[in-house]
Formats: C-alpha cells, sequence, structure tokens
C-alpha cells in the first residue's frame, strides 16, 4: 500500500491513485531547459522529499526571465501540469502551459489571473497548495485540442499582471516539474531521462462471509476524493457477484456522495452533498431491516424506514472498484465495518 503522508497535520491515509504518465523527461534536473535571462544552481535547497535537490531560479536582467521544458501532447483531452515552488525573492510565479497561462502568489498561496493566449489549448483551472517548509505546489489544468509539442514555462516577474511583462534581479527554488494527460494533479512521478508511468492502483478481496454480518450493522469510512471530477468512485461491501451489494460512493454531481443497499432489488438510496468532497469528510450508513440511515461528520443527514437487508452469511467482500470499473481514487484514513447497527449516540460519536 501507498501511504501518503503529505497532510502533516493529521495522521497518513492509504493514496489510491489511476494510471498515469509524468511526459516531463525531466522532472527535477533543470541544467537542460532553455534559459531566457535566468542561471541556475542545482542540489542548492532541501525539496518536499526532504534531499537538498532543489534547485535555486536567478534572474539576470528585468526582461522575461524564465525557463521552458516541453512536453508531447500525443493525443487531445485535459492536461495538467505541476510545479512545486518556494520564495526567494518573488512573491509570484506565472506559468505558461501549451497556450494557456495562469498566476500564482507563492508567498500567500492565492491564485492570480488565467486563461489562453493562443489556439488548441482552453483554460480549466489552476490551484496552489502548501506543503510545508514555505513551499507550493502550483497546478494548472486546460484542455488541448490539437496535437503537438508543447511547453512548460515558469517565469519569475515582479508583480501580478494580467500578461507577463517584466521581472527584477533575484530567485526563488523550483522542484518536481509534472506535466499528466489527465484533469487533475496526481502525486509526483520522478523522470530523469524519459517519460514515467506510475500504474494504478486498486484494494480489493478484503474480508470474508465470516467476517461480515449480512443483516445489520454499519459500514464507515472516512475518506478524500482526489477530484472532484464528474465521475463514479465508490466503496463497495458485496456478496462476489455484485447481486447483493452495499455501497458507499461520490457522484459524478458535485461533492455530491450516496449511499445505497442491493439485495437483488434496490431496498435504500440516500444522498448527500458534501461541502467539499476533496476534504477528508467521516460517512456512516447503517443498516438494519426498516431501519437505515446515513451519518455524515456527526449529524444525520438522511433515513429510510422501509427495505429488508440480506439472509445470513451474504456479504463477502469489501472492494474499491465495482466490477472492475468506477474504481475508488482518493484517500482513505479508516474503513471499518460493524457487525451490528450502531444508535444513534454511537454513529455521532464516530462520524465527529
Amino acid at each position: 500500500p501507498r501511504i501518503d503522508y503529505s497532510d502533516s497535520s493529521t495522521e497518513p491515509s492509504l493514496l489510491l491513485e489511476p494510471q498515469t504518465t509524468n511526459l516531463i523527461t525531466y522532472s527535477s534536473d533543470f541544467s537542460g531547459y532553455i534559459k531566457s535571462e535566468i542561471n541556475i544552481v542545482s542540489n542548492i535547497a532541501t525539496s518536499p522529499d526532504g534531499t537538498v535537490n532543489a534547485t535555486s531560479l536567478t534572474n539576470t536582467s528585468t526582461g522575461q526571465a524564465h525557463i521552458r521544458t516541453s512536453f508531447v501532447a500525443a493525443s487531445t483531452g485535459n492536461y495538467t501540469g505541476t510545479s512545486y515552488i518556494k520564495k526567494q525573492d518573488f512573491d509570484f510565479i506565472y506559468v505558461e502551459f501549451g497556450n494557456a497561462f495562469c498566476w500564482f502568489n507563492i508567498s500567500n498561496g492565492t491564485l492570480g489571473n488565467s486563461g489562453n493566449f493562443g489556439s488548441g489549448w482552453t483554460f480549466i483551472s489552476h490551484s496552489i497548495e502548501s506543503v510545508g517548509n514555505d513551499w507550493y505546489r502550483i497546478s494548472i489544468t486546460a484542455n488541448n485540442t490539437i496535437t503537438g509539442t508543447y511547453n512548460f514555462r515558469p517565469y519569475q516577474p515582479t508583480s501580478a499582471n494580467a500578461s507577463y511583462t517584466s521581472g527584477s534581479l533575484g530567485n526563488s527554488f523550483i522542484w518536481g516539474v509534472q506535466v499528466e494527460q489527465n484533469s487533475y494533479a496526481t502525486s509526483y512521478i520522478p523522470t530523469s531521462g524519459s517519460t514515467a508511468t506510475r500504474l494504478g492502483e486498486t484494494a480489493n478481496n478484503a474480508g470474508g462471509a465470516g467476517v461480515f454480518n449480512s443483516e445489520e450493522g454499519v459500514l464507515y469510512a472516512e475518506i478524500a476524493a482526489l477530484a472532484d471530477d464528474g465521475t463514479y468512485r465508490q466503496i463497495l461491501l458485496h456478496d462476489n457477484a455484485y447481486n447483493n451489494r452495499i455501497a458507499l460512493r461520490y457522484m459524478p454531481s458535485s461533492n455530491e456522495i450516496n449511499v445505497y443497499l442491493i439485495n437483488g432489488t434496490v431496498q435504500v438510496t440516500l444522498y448527500y452533498n458534501l461541502s467539499n468532497a476533496l476534504d477528508f469528510n467521516k460517512l456512516a450508513f447503517k443498516y438494519k431491516e426498516n431501519d437505515f440511515a446515513l451519518w455524515v461528520n456527526g449529524i444525520e443527514v438522511g433515513t429510510d424506514t422501509s427495505g429488508t437487508t440480506f439472509s445470513a452469511n451474504t456479504l463477502q467482500k469489501i472492494d474499491f472498484d465495482f466490477t472492475n470499473n468506477y474504481f475508488f481514487y482518493g484517500k482513505t484514513k479508516n474503513l471499518q465495518v460493524f457487525n451490528y447497527a450502531l444508535t444513534d449516540e454511537e454513529l455521532q460519536t464516530l462520524t465527529t
């Protein structure tokens, strides 16, 4: 299992991500990047991976100081470019990604202007995330309709403008450039001379008929989605044939979750809209004949008082997918199945 420690304020979590490829051939060796009015010094600062392998970028003039590397967009679709940046003298980073652009404030972690400056690319979104020790991971996602070779190009400007004009003398730190054909950023994939692919991860076949109480119980999870990207992602408790199942899932609608129970036919289905699916949320689904409830972060948000469950020894497995589809890609901090229907007081305590 891959254990994610990136959120240092809380416990680590199990990280499940889809297969993706870093299209940048040198992710942290910037010596081969094209440089304009800028000098680099390698291995001068501690990067987010804890080693002294970050690079300083120093402007040598007040012109359009930047570095540039290329990637191949072999097919059309959504692409996401990311990099880790640490402030030294500059508050801002301006990034051109394909023919899209965006601004980041690496002093206070806020976002600036964004848009497109050429054909074939449409800006979708950008984000900035603090990863500790004054480092930020910046991200830009854009849709490309024309295949070819494009640039990932960070500039070091003096101030935030709608379009980049000029910089000043000074420097900042950079590490870990990544471009992937994906609608959101995944964890860093290092490269050193060629593209690199991380295979998708699955978690399945946990449990057995003797482990679960099919007649009543609680399915509980503390989870966070990797993206609010309009897809189904679910955790499933089932009979190994999927005819009888309990599911807890993210829905295609933004920030929506759903739990349901099917014993050949649908017995109950409950929906709720989270404040943010990307945050960790504590979710519990209680199932018992004519007594179903969904709890979210200490609050009962849905009930159903009509429906049957399963005969004894029906439920056999927990999977993080449904028939090798609708994979749960996300972070899991806690997953439990209780063999009895908890009381309201217990459910409130569990999910608070």
